[in-house]
């Protein structure tokens, strides 16, 4: 359409609406938080993903739809992860085939987004409907408990958003890499990460790393979850977009 989305420098992310008629670019909303961004790409309309200097990603949504002008003018941040990577190209694309008899396959957009970095790394970023996301970010969670890394350093500093005004936890990503360690459990990690989901204690440690995502609809009504379940999810998952 008429908008074009436009990462600075200095000043993060802004969104421009060019007129044919008079040959201008008019401002229409902007992120004012403060950024030097390397990449940036719509996710939609109203939606739109960005990577800065500091090996973050995060997401900003236009409020469209708001009452007032100053709300209209704004790029709400909705999302925020550190990927370890400085990011400085997105594309739409894919690393597999779609596979047509995927029911979580269909569920996923047609084409996500291929993340580029600097080192040579290639990460998929792929929107989630709520149910889905919410069912990961709860995986995710539990996962945080259980799962420790060298040294039995934790999860959440390493992927929390920071750079050198504010270090906050990330919200509104899964880490797909944490999710698929799950195939790499022994039966009784396993078991605990399903018991912990279906709000069991799971053992000891049970309430060590909760995790802060926000934007798939809350944790209610979380129900029962297996192993196998959870297994096939991840299998899934891992051939769906890798």
């Amino acid at each position: 359409g008429s908008l074009v989305v436009v990462g600075d420098l200095m000043r993060s992310l802004s969104l421009l609406s060019y007129s044919g008629e008079q040959g201008l670019l008019e401002l229409r909303a902007a992120d004012y938080n403060s950024g030097w961004t390397t990449a940036v790409e719509a996710l939609d309309d109203d939606t739109y993903i960005a990577a800065d200097n500091h090996c973050n990603m995060y997401v900003v949504r236009r409020n469209a739809d708001s009452a007032t002008d100053e709300e209209r003018a704004r790029l709400e941040v909705v999302g925020e992860f550190h990927s370890g990577s400085l990011i400085n190209r997105f594309r739409s694309g894919s690393l597999v085939m779609r596979l047509p008899d995927s029911e979580l396959a269909s569920q996923l957009p047609q084409l996500p987004l291929l993340a580029a970095g600097t080192d040579g790394r290639l990460a998929v970023v792929a929107r989630l409907p709520p149910a889905l996301y919410d069912k990961l970010n709860r995986m995710q969670s539990a996962m945080r408990q259980v799962v420790r890394g060298v040294g039995g350093l934790s999860h959440e500093p390493w992927r929390a958003f920071a750079n050198d005004r504010r270090t906050t936890d990330s919200r509104g990503f899964v880490d797909g890499d944490l999710i698929e360690t799950f195939l790499d459990l022994g039966p009784e990690d396993a078991a605990r990460v399903a018991a912990l989901m279906s709000g069991g204690g799971g053992g000891e440690g049970g309430a060590a790393g909760a995790s802060s995502s926000s934007g798939g609809g809350g944790g209610g009504g979380a129900g029962v979850v297996s192993v196998d379940e959870l297994t096939r999810l991840v299998e899934e998952l891992a051939r769906a977009l890798h």
